[in-house]
């Protein structure tokens, strides 16, 4: 319960980061520094397992890639750290929103599917083509369907879907049903940082996102399709 409670406040906080940007300046000044040296730690440490792993005799022992496992979850907490306070810029391109679920499909599916879930994709008649940061706007999906999936609330299905309509992007992540066992707190840190990080991308393109939570859980993110004139 304390750790709810603590992941819950912390989501709040960080949400107030993602929509402020005087406070996410004041933010990024004081972590810019010890940012940047846990990345110059971080990188001689990653240099340091890639050779003792090579270097380790045959069969190498498990404990070393536990190590490997464990770095990587660091080094993705201090990317999310950046991520979230850091001056973002975007390298928008213009495609077909649909590259960018083909992409992630599979390992999307899979990973609902080993929590026992199941998640459709809705596509539209016309191709979705929009403006946005492929790797930036992925990463974030990414961590939303890994929250989603780890929800003891969340539905037995979910359904994805996407189109362009008035001039801007639409993207919907739906799920009609409640499981009746659980609040709407996660467990992990998944839940604090996810809906941060949605609302600082989704900012950084013009747009924002929405919750309805009255019939089941229903997540709307909407931005300028095109990039906007200079």
């Amino acid at each position: 319960m304390l750790q709810s409670v603590t992941n819950e406040l912390l989501g709040d906080y960080l949400l107030q980061i993602a929509r402020d940007a005087d406070l996410r300046l004041q933010v990024y000044e004081q972590l810019r520094e010890y940012c940047h040296q846990c990345r110059n730690r971080l990188n001689s440490l990653k240099l340091g397992i890639y050779l003792a792993i090579r270097q380790a005799p045959s069969p190498t022992p498990e404990s070393w890639f536990e190590i490997e496992r464990d770095y990587q979850v660091l080094e993705s907490r201090v990317e999310l750290v950046q991520l979230l306070c850091r001056p973002l810029v975007l390298s928008r391109v213009t495609l077909g929103f649909d590259l960018l679920i083909e992409d992630r499909r599979d390992s999307w599916s899979q990973l609902m599917k080993r929590q026992g879930r199941d998640l459709e994709f809705l596509p539209p008649q016309d191709r979705a083509v929009v403006s946005f940061d492929v790797q930036i706007l992925g990463r974030v999906f990414d961590s939303l369907v890994s929250w989603r999936a780890s929800m003891p609330s969340a539905g037995r299905s979910a359904r994805m879907s996407w189109w362009v309509e008035n001039g801007l992007a639409h993207v919907i992540w739906d799920e009609s049903e409640k499981s009746p066992a659980s609040d709407e707190t996660s467990p992990g840190s998944a839940c604090a940082w996810t809906l941060p990080l949605l609302a600082r991308v989704a900012l950084a393109h013009g747009g924002d996102y929405q919750i309805e939570t009255d019939q089941g859980w229903h997540l709307e993110v909407v931005w300028p399709a095109q990039t906007p004139s200079p």
